[in-house]
């Protein structure tokens, strides 16, 4: 902005006149393409009963733990949807998806999460609906479901470590410590070592697949890309070990 006073000289002394105005000038950005406007469907097996009967507890806790994470306060909401008469399952179902769209940028269909409104009509995942059934649609694929609940889970087990993190901040007793040959270290890395040590020659060369200095790294034997994961990972390794710690605690709260 260039301030300008009544007869259109700028205020080179910074002083305060009466009459001044402002002279704003805009940058153009980068035309939205139209299609992103438009509604986009989810896989129809959303849209049937069975589904969205698993869907409604999920959303629930899903909601509840995004507004823990950020201190929200939403129990008019939770009260209508658990509690309301006369809205038919569909009808509580959009009203989580919309609310996790709008509060919180996050798109349940697609599992994917924004740091802005922006950002998710750019991407295409501002107007995810669920599309009308079809009369004659078989309801056999269960692959994209795994997946939107693996997803689903992941983030709510996300947000509950960021609100215990926060509770017992500065507390030195808190601090998880797991040597890496203990038996409760392979359990909970099992997985996590499946994914990222893959082997590339049969019983002589095995790689990690986390990136360490612009290079997967290629060992002798999958021991060595556990040591290398957990010297030179260590922030991935101890995400996970949090991660499945409180997934596999029966202690973890469901509801």
């Amino acid at each position: 902005t260039e301030k300008m006073d009544a007869e259109g000289e700028s205020d080179k002394a910074g002083g305060v006149k009466e009459g001044i105005d402002f002279r704003l000038s805009c940058c153009a950005t980068r035309p939205l393409q139209r299609g992103k406007l438009g509604a986009r469907t989810c896989p129809m097996t959303a849209s049937t009963e069975r589904r969205m009967a698993l869907d409604l507890p999920l959303l629930l806790e899903l909601v509840k733990a995004l507004d823990a994470e950020r201190n929200l306060d939403n129990s008019k909401l939770l009260e209508a949807v658990e509690e309301g008469e006369g809205l038919d399952l569909a009808t509580k179902v959009d009203l989580l998806v919309h609310y996790l769209r709008r509060v919180h940028y996050y798109c349940y269909y697609r599992s994917e999460e924004f740091s802005d409104l922006g950002a998710m009509v750019r991407r295409g995942a501002a107007f995810v609906v669920r599309p009308k059934l079809s009369p004659d649609f078989s309801d056999l694929d269960r692959e994209w479901e795994g997946g939107l609940v693996q997803k689903t889970r992941r983030r709510i087990a996300e947000a509950a470590m960021a609100r215990q993190g926060e509770e017992t901040e500065g507390d030195e007793s808190s601090i998880y410590v797991l040597s890496m040959e203990s038996d409760e270290a392979k359990r909970l890395l099992a997985a996590f070592y499946a994914v990222n040590c893959i082997e590339k020659e049969r019983a002589t060369k095995y790689q990690c697949q986390l990136p360490f200095k612009g290079t997967n790294k290629v060992f002798k034997a999958p021991e060595f890309v556990h040591k290398h994961l957990w010297n030179k990972h260590w922030r991935a390794v101890s995400r996970e070990l949090f991660l499945m710690s409180y997934l596999t605690h029966p202690g973890r709260p469901t509801e």
